[in-house]
């Protein structure tokens, strides 16, 4: 009895029908031999880089020659076992020591001499030369194409279509009323402008009713080797993948997500945001890891996200330990280290020379500089002006927003009467009916929320107004001795942009900016 194997390399040449012309030619073979076939393997689309035994019907062969139900196996040409060498030898090794013979129908070998080892010897080694030539042909082409800005196949992003072999904006309007563009300039404005979370960014475009790409296009995923279509909803780490892209600012990195050692092609492709947002995007990213609770340690540090190097532009971060000592207890210390200091393994990385700084000495300075400026208004008059926030929105995008979110908020009262409906039919309970209530009023209190936020208009409070707003905080600070440290850091975060030290040996210069809370 003989096995057929056959195998083609990619799903392409599967449905072409390329691997029934190998079965073809193996019926006549065997008619002319009289042969008689036990079983016919097909692996569709598999690559001959691949182990046998991992193969969906070459690990079926393998368990079958253990059996014994075969004496040999057929194949075309010795390239169908493998491309590589290694793997080619290893699957004749493997079914020779079962007793099973390999016969390639258009090669003349003999397994049982030496002039026929040789000969399979020789012909893996052209098949993997002739593999990596066609690769090496394959990447040269490629990379002269991605250079040129062609879009070479994978998952476009989103936001983009490929159009005459190019990424090009997608302005096309979705059933929600807006594009894919709109969408990612909204990840952007929400996130820079108006300082939401990757996690509450996702919330609010699901309580949108955004549909992602996969939804839209109606793909599936393979999950335990089923294909299953996925759930149109958004994720925090999806929006953080986007917001870090530099694709979004008209920088395409080609070859970034390859398993290979390659070099990374950057090409220009047209920008959804400009450079600046992005940038802002980048140091909020950096200000929101600091205000993460769990980076907090052994106390709060009350400018974490304010305070920068002035060497290298990286934020301080907050860190302590105990200086232990022979004669007395130990001592805590507390201080403030640059980003810039920390070992990077990116040969490019330039060591920042700055100093860690006093966490004690540098928070008193800056609250006392805060207390000032509430105490004494008139002296911020003439900085004011300085600290404008000139953010600006797209009307047109902002309306669009206005129209979806109270259509999402009449949907959620639909629903409302829906599952009460339900209970007044008796189909769920009375506890499954105020867990859904409750899970609707929070998507309609988020709704509601975010409604307010845009209408407001985005102007820039007058000096004035400003002033009025310090008077604020003076009865807080008259209780300065009982203050907590999350009241000191509102405090100091509403009226401070940015601290800037030079901390080059002991010399401590203080910068502060200050900006309006609109």
């Amino acid at each position: 009895m003989f096995a057929v194997y056959t195998r083609v390399s990619t799903d392409d040449q599967a449905e072409r029908g390329t691997i029934e012309s190998q079965i073809d030619f193996a019926k006549k073979y065997c008619d002319l031999h009289s042969y008689d076939i036990y079983k016919i393997y097909k692996d569709n689309g598999v690559s001959g880089t691949i182990p046998f035994n991992k193969r969906p019907e070459g690990s079926k062969l393998f368990e079958d020659a253990k059996k014994g139900l075969f004496s040999a196996v057929l194949i075309y040409k010795l390239d169908r076992l493998g491309r590589s060498v290694i793997v080619t030898l290893n699957i004749i090794d493997r079914l020779e020591k079962l007793g099973i013979k390999i016969i390639s129908m258009t090669e003349p070998f003999d397994t049982s001499t030496a002039t026929g080892r040789f000969m399979i010897n020789t012909l893996a080694n052209v098949s993997d030369l002739e593999r990596s030539t066609i690769l090496e042909r394959m990447w040269i082409g490629a990379n002269r194409a991605a250079e040129e800005g062609k879009w070479l196949g994978g998952i476009v992003p989103y936001g983009y279509i490929v159009k005459d072999g190019y990424l090009a904006i997608n302005d096309e309007t979705m059933s929600c009323g807006f594009s894919e563009a709109d969408i990612i300039k909204m990840i952007y404005s929400l996130y820079v402008n108006d300082k939401y979370s990757t996690l509450r960014i996702a919330e609010h475009l699901n309580s949108l009713n955004i549909p992602t790409r996969y939804a839209k296009a109606n793909r599936t995923v393979l999950r335990n080797n089923r294909k299953q279509y996925t759930a149109n909803t958004w994720r925090q780490g999806r929006i953080r993948n986007m917001i870090i892209s530099t694709t979004y600012k008209g920088i395409h990195q080609y070859g970034k997500k390859s398993n290979k050692n390659r070099d990374i092609i950057e090409r220009e492709v047209p920008a959804i945001v400009d450079e600046d947002t992005w940038n802002k995007a980048q140091d909020q990213l950096v200000l929101n890891r600091n205000y993460s609770k769990r980076n907090k340690k052994n106390r709060d540090y009350l400018l974490t996200g304010l305070l920068f190097c002035g060497l290298c532009g990286k934020p301080y971060y907050g860190f302590s330990y105990y200086k232990k000592y022979v004669t007395k207890p130990p001592e805590f210390k507390a201080y403030y280290k640059c980003y810039g200091k920390i070992n990077k393994n990116d040969k490019d990385y330039v060591f920042c020379n700055s100093k860690n700084v006093d966490a004690n000495e540098i928070e008193e300075y800056v609250w006392n500089e805060c207390v000032e400026i509430i105490q004494n208004p008139s002296k911020l008059e003439s900085k004011l002006d300085k600290g404008r926030n000139n953010t600006s929105k797209d009307k047109t995008s902002i309306e669009r927003e206005i129209i979806q979110l109270k259509e999402a908020i009449k949907n959620i009262e639909l629903e409302k009467e829906s599952i009460l409906d339900l209970y007044r039919k008796k189909i769920i309970y009375i506890d499954d009916v105020k867990k859904q209530l409750e899970k609707i009023e929070d998507e309609k209190l988020h709704l509601q929320l975010r409604l307010k936020e845009i209408k407001k208009v985005h102007v820039t409070p007058s000096n004035e107004a400003f002033i009025k707003q310090l008077n604020f905080f003076k009865p807080s600070i008259n209780e300065l001795e009982t203050l907590e440290p999350n009241q000191k850091k509102y405090i100091a975060r509403s009226l401070i942009k940015k601290v800037t030290i030079y901390s080059v040996n002991t010399n401590l210069n203080y910068k502060i900016n200050i900006i309006f809370n609109n």
